[in-house]
């Protein structure tokens, strides 16, 4: 098993910096590199939303572990902001004309399509999300589209 964590402010001069961490640790574990590309561009999505909703006008600290075991990645986000269940979003009803959807909704609905499985939970004053990805070999897995 590999795992590795990095904490930093939750700030967007710290964004690159957590997906690239979540890239490397993927990469040196070799897992692929669509699968990686999936995994980052899903937790650029999370962490964005704990910079810009978790803590209002201030900051606070965002927690990315990155856990590989076997075939499975795991990466866990933590935060300690204002207590909010992604999963209790509705999915977005991508059969709508533009003109008629809801503003924003679409980053969920692109973890929830890229990640195996995506799980909420509240631990104290943390929010936690847990994204789950099975990893293909690199002879089954795609060329990015």
């Amino acid at each position: 098993m590999r795992k590795a964590e990095k904490t930093v402010d939750a700030t967007i001069a710290n964004l690159t910096g957590l997906v690239e961490f979540v890239e490397d640790e993927l990469g040196s574990a070799g897992v692929p590199e669509r699968t990686i590309f999936d995994i980052a561009l899903s937790v650029d999505e999370i962490v964005t939303n704990v910079i810009r909703y978790a803590y209002g006008n201030t900051t606070g600290p965002v927690t990315v572990v990155c856990q590989v075991e076997g075939d499975i990645v795991t990466i866990t986000v933590r935060d300690h902001g204002n207590h909010f269940d992604p999963l209790s979003v509705p999915p977005a009803d991508t059969s709508l004309p533009l003109e008629e959807r809801g503003i924003g909704g679409l980053g969920l609905f692109l973890v929830r399509s890229l990640m195996d499985t995506v799980e909420y939970s509240r631990n104290g004053d943390e929010n936690v999300l847990c994204l789950q990805k099975k990893v293909t070999s690199a002879l089954q897995d795609p060329a990015p589209a």
